[in-house]
């Protein structure tokens, strides 16, 4: 396994039970030796087919490693890549990726696929609120490594639609202060300063940045509640007025649907179980849908025209599912389903999945 070396820079407490139904195909893996010190693994992705199926049946059973449950999986257009598990009160996050028929644990607080399937990206740690001055590109069919140190800490790693860059939201100590996009042909980091630096209380959440529709450009929720538009020199060029704010929490793969013509946002103020999600439109900054139904969250896109949100029960063991929806807001499909598990003293479960990619 071959270690890049440092490139320049250039300026300009939950126990889950869980079990998975996820409606979707098995994209052909060529599994490597995978271990939990985050060793490559081969994937080949299949691209450019949209959900087939709209409902759950028996399937194959694939358990998952950091829960006691499986995946199921039918014949469809979506596999689950990748996942996260978060613990210790939301401190602690580890990452799990696939490897033909299992799922191993990583050495990285977040690991996200490249759109191909060749590349994962990698931030190192589990502490969820320290920013990490390097990121792993790991390229699978190469079954090669590369350590990238970064000019200022980062977290929230996103790919572009092309799967060529990486996006990075960039810390100075505790305040956002821009991006760090990455060439995996060069991987030199390039860092993008946008002005005046934002504090941030929730690092890789507060203020983070994400890929426009077609990777022209990236975006976040602004102070005032506005969503910013940026090039990639980090100069402001679009402002959305009253098109709600964009997720940040749980950090979906992308904001945009897979055609990269509409993105979404919430349309509520957070303070409820019962969110509001707006699609809208990337051309004219217009609401087109208003999607409610009882959920608890944006989890991703599932097709141009299915969203991926979550939905929690009440008692113990708590019930969770994720499901994807239609834009007039029927449950299609159920993707995942959970139990949370009160640890000891009952002050808090012990793990539960917080982030989820789904690849087409």
């Amino acid at each position: 396994m071959a270690e890049a070396g440092t490139p320049g820079v250039r300026s300009v407490s939950r126990r889950i039970v869980v079990g998975l139904v996820v409606a979707g195909v098995v994209v052909p893996v060529a599994a490597q030796a995978a271990e939990a010190s985050g060793t490559p693994l081969t994937t080949t992705a299949r691209h450019g087919s949209t959900p087939a199926a709209e409902s759950g049946g028996a399937g194959r059973a694939i358990p998952l490693v950091g829960t006691v449950g499986t995946v199921r999986e039918e014949k469809g257009a979506a596999h689950l890549a990748s996942y996260v598990l978060e613990s210790d009160g939301g401190n602690d996050h580890v990452a799990y990726l696939r490897s033909g028929d299992r799922f191993v644990r990583t050495p990285y607080r977040e690991a996200v696929v490249s759109p191909d399937g060749r590349w994962v990206a990698g931030v190192p740690g589990h502490l969820r609120y320290r920013p990490a001055d390097e990121i792993v590109l790991i390229d699978r069919t190469g079954n090669r490594k590369y350590t990238v140190r970064t000019p200022r800490g980062v977290a929230a790693p996103q790919w572009s639609p092309d799967g060529k860059r990486v996006l990075l939201t960039a810390y100075k100590s505790t305040k956002t202060v821009g991006f760090i996009t990455i060439d995996v042909a060069h991987r030199v980091p390039a860092l993008s300063e946008t002005g005046k630096p934002r504090p941030a209380q929730q690092i890789g959440a507060d203020g983070r940045f994400f890929w426009n529709g077609d990777g022209s450009g990236v975006m976040r929720s602004e102070e005032d509640g506005s969503i910013a538009l940026y090039g990639l020199t980090g100069r402001r060029t679009r402002l959305y007025k009253r098109a709600g704010t964009v997720e940040e929490w749980n950090s979906p793969p992308s904001l945009f649907s897979p055609s990269g013509r509409t993105f979404a946002t919430y349309l509520d103020d957070g303070t409820g179980k019962d969110r509001e999600i707006g699609v809208v439109d990337a051309s004219t900054g217009r609401v087109v849908h208003r999607v409610r139904g009882g959920f608890t969250g944006f989890f991703g896109w599932y097709g141009d025209d299915r969203l991926i949100v979550r939905y929690e029960g009440k008692g113990e063991p708590r019930p969770v599912a994720f499901r994807y929806l239609d834009l007039a807001g029927k449950a299609r499909g159920t993707l995942v389903k959970e139990k949370l598990v009160l640890g000891p003293g009952n002050a808090d479960f012990t793990a539960q999945i917080t982030r989820l990619q789904f690849m087409r």
